[in-house]
């Protein structure tokens, strides 16, 4: 059996447009409401 797994690059600003956020996530939805209440990991702030 065939696992397929479904992973999305996103590139997103903050408001004013003066920081680009990118990376990678198998749930684009949770990771954009993440992103609006300015959850981040260590890795991601790398």
């Amino acid at each position: 059996m065939v696992n397929i797994h479904q992973y999305w690059v996103y590139i997103m600003s903050n408001k004013s447009r003066t920081v680009l956020y990118i990376g990678i996530t198998n749930d684009l939805y949770r990771r954009y409401l993440e992103h609006n209440k300015r959850i981040y990991t260590k890795i991601q702030m790398s």
